[in-house]
């Protein structure tokens, strides 16, 4: 299987969910309210175009509106009535982590990464806080770490990093098992407390394998493009042809899937034990 025909197979079964260069081009939390903080104090036509990543959003000479976020550019500068900024901050982004194609290949070797993009923080910033008490507090909302291991489900995998404002009693169901995950405390960084310093390294967590980044770094990356892989609509001789490409994969923290293939006992093993 060439590198074009695994990007866009890997694409039309939905394993891997977007490119590198999609993806940066999504407005953010930050971009919106930018947009909106503009638009307040100058008007509709003071923005001409609304660009990110050399790409035109919003054009006001063409009159439309185009991209992942057209619905919300529409709504500020096209629709006829004026809609207030909570229904404009609403957030409309994926609820779990994509997996992305990267566009640059990584050294040693010729095949790009597999990066992930994990939408929980800037899914937070949308999110308010369910109390007074709560906006006052030094604890942000809660956080979701998943175990990292061969056995965890995907959709859990696929939540891991999730923040969430509400009191535990309110947390969503996420885990059957405890061992599947936990939530714990969220803190605000220092500068939303007011302190204008950097926050501390993410650091590391726990895995299967030892000491990962606290993103789950490559192998969460691994774990969910396996079980995509698994899960996938085809038959089981496609699905190991594709297990055996993944092998020849890298993750965008440099670590190769063929190590961690091999940990497992190699792409059919995997394939037998995810099906």
């Amino acid at each position: 299987m060439s590198r074009l025909d695994l990007v866009d197979r890997l694409m039309e079964l939905q394993i891997v969910d977007e490119r590198e260069t999609e993806v940066k081009r999504w407005l953010t939390y930050d971009d919106k309210v930018a947009i909106l903080d503009a638009v307040e104090k100058h008007g509709r036509g003071s923005l001409g175009n609304v660009t990110k990543g050399g790409i035109a959003f919003y054009s006001r000479d063409l009159g439309q509106a185009v991209g992942h976020d057209s619905d919300f550019l529409e709504k500020v500068f096209l629709s006829p009535k004026t809609h207030p900024r909570s229904i404009l901050m609403k957030y409309t982004g994926p609820a779990k982590i994509l997996l992305i194609w990267a566009d640059h290949s990584f050294p040693n070797s010729a095949i790009p990464a597999i990066d992930s993009y994990s939408p929980f923080k800037d899914r937070a910033k949308h999110l308010s806080p369910d109390t007074a008490e709560a906006k006052r507090s030094v604890i942000y909302g809660s956080s979701f770490t998943a175990t990292i291991q061969f056995r965890t489900p995907l959709h859990i995998l696929e939540q891991h990093g999730r923040i969430e404002h509400c009191n535990h009693a309110k947390l969503p169901a996420l885990i059957k098992e405890a061992w599947e995950g936990i939530w714990t405390p969220e803190t605000k960084s220092f500068r939303d407390l007011g302190i204008d310093i950097n926050d501390f390294s993410p650091g590391t967590m726990a895995s299967e394998i030892g000491p990962i980044d606290s993103d789950g770094g490559d192998l969460l990356r691994f774990l969910i493009l396996i079980r995509r892989i698994a899960r996938s609509d085809t038959d089981l001789r496609e699905k190991l042809e594709l297990m055996k490409a993944a092998s020849c994969l890298y993750g965008s923290g440099g670590h190769a899937f063929e190590e961690f293939m091999r940990r497992w006992g190699g792409p059919a093993v995997v394939l037998s034990r995810l099906t």
